[in-house]
């Protein structure tokens, strides 16, 4: 899994969530990728949200690079949000690996610098 950005922003709502059919009443995550697919412009080809079990999902091209996004908040700590991104890679890639997304990475540099600047987000912190 990519680096983790963890934040609050007290404009999501898990109330205003859509409810997730893996765990309900538990984990969300719509919030932030609506968030991000509004307001990352450098961000192309961003695939329709979905859900899994952690949260909610989708993928887009960021200078010619496909990555995974993916948005988590639970029940636990529900004005805590995730945000991990990881760069899709070749198999041979995974299997040796390699190219594995960092705190470096074109992509996350771009998309936590939008977080940084926007002060509706607060306490931002990366696990790498």
């Amino acid at each position: 899994m990519g680096p983790d950005i963890r934040f609050r922003n007290a404009t999501f709502d898990v109330k205003k969530e859509k409810e997730n059919s893996y765990n309900p009443g538990v984990v969300w995550g719509e919030a932030i990728l609506v968030w991000l697919r509004d307001h990352a412009s450098k961000l192309t080809d961003v695939s329709d949200i979905d859900e899994e079990d952690h949260g909610n999902f989708c993928s887009a091209t960021f200078d010619g690079q496909r990555y995974s996004f993916v948005g988590m908040c639970g029940a636990d700590e529900p004005d805590v949000w995730h945000l991990v991104i990881e760069r899709k890679r070749t198999f041979k890639e995974q299997l040796l690996g390699r190219g594995k997304t960092t705190v470096e990475d074109p992509c996350f540099t771009y998309v936590k610098g939008l977080l940084e600047a926007d002060p509706s987000f607060t306490d931002i912190e990366v696990d790498p």
